[in-house]
């Protein structure tokens, strides 16, 4: 069964944010990642997707865990303008109770929205 996880937020002009899922107390596989760029975004918000051992959401730096885009990128943010990433992963989520994590880092003089989604496969016991 597959299910999306949603992040939708602001982060203020010349600073950072993280984002977290509810707890995720069960075995998944995350599939997909995305992230919409705004209009005028020019590349000065970079997205990091996490998974994370805890709730913790710093609000400087980015949170513990591993960042998913090791597994489908050579680069350890996206960036955007007026466009939609979307990659690819097979990661699979081998220990939990887990969170979901969305790191933005805006390097703008304004504010900018971020607008990330995650998407797990849940297996379900009539799967096996």
């Amino acid at each position: 069964m597959l299910q999306t996880i949603s992040f939708v937020g602001t982060v203020a002009a010349g600073s950072e944010k993280v984002l977290v899922s509810r707890i995720l107390g069960f075995p998944f596989t995350v599939r997909k990642i995305i992230s919409n760029f705004s209009l005028n975004q020019n590349r000065n918000v970079k997205i990091s997707f996490f998974h994370s051992p805890d709730l913790d959401a710093p609000v400087s730096g980015k949170p513990s865990g591993s960042n998913l885009l090791q597994y489908a990128s050579n680069q350890p943010y996206l960036v955007g303008d007026d466009d939609k990433k979307e990659l690819r992963l097979d990661h699979y989520a081998s220990s939990w109770p887990t969170w979901l994590k969305i790191h933005a880092e805006n390097t703008d003089g304004f504010e900018h929205d971020i607008d990330c989604q995650i998407e797990i496969e849940i297996k379900t016991k009539k799967e096996g």
